[in-house]
């Protein structure tokens, strides 16, 4: 068997400095690892920072682009309104013009009609006196006719 003797003041000393060095690195990496996730954390919070600077700018821009759309559609809808009234009042004029001719025209036809019914109705009286005449001569000739066979 061996026989090994250990000095417990040494083994004690490497122990502890053991020990030390350990606690040593762990405070080292633990500095560093607290470093690093302190520099993620800024890194994220500054991404998100810039992040929502570039969203809030680019929704400045589309609420400025939008603003300016409206504008440029209410100019472009009131002068479309204005030429569509142009033309409604062009077409209007155009309507009264032709109705006035077309009114003009059935005032002349009424007047021909008028007159026209004014000769028909003279043309009528001047039939109903050549009927009445031709039924009295035609009354006259049956009784002298009668009156040649009587006789």
């Amino acid at each position: 068997m061996l026989n090994i003797e250990f000095n417990w003041t040494e083994v004690t000393i490497i122990v502890g400095i053991t020990t030390s060095i350990f606690a040593t690195m762990l405070g080292i990496v633990s500095h560093f690892i607290k470093k690093w996730m302190q520099q993620t954390d800024d890194t994220t919070k500054t991404t998100a920072t810039a992040l929502a600077s570039v969203v809030l700018q680019h929704s400045k821009d589309i609420q400025t682009a939008s603003e300016k759309s409206r504008i440029e559609l209410s100019i472009e809808t009131a002068k479309i309104a204005t030429d569509v009234k142009e033309v409604l009042k062009e077409h209007r004029d155009d309507d009264r013009g032709r109705s006035n001719e077309i009114k003009t025209s059935i005032d002349k036809l009424s007047e021909h009609v008028a007159i026209a019914n004014g000769r028909t109705g003279k043309l009528e009286v001047a039939i109903k006196e050549i009927t009445t005449r031709c039924e009295e001569r035609s009354k006259v000739f049956y009784i002298e006719t009668k009156k040649m066979e009587v006789r």
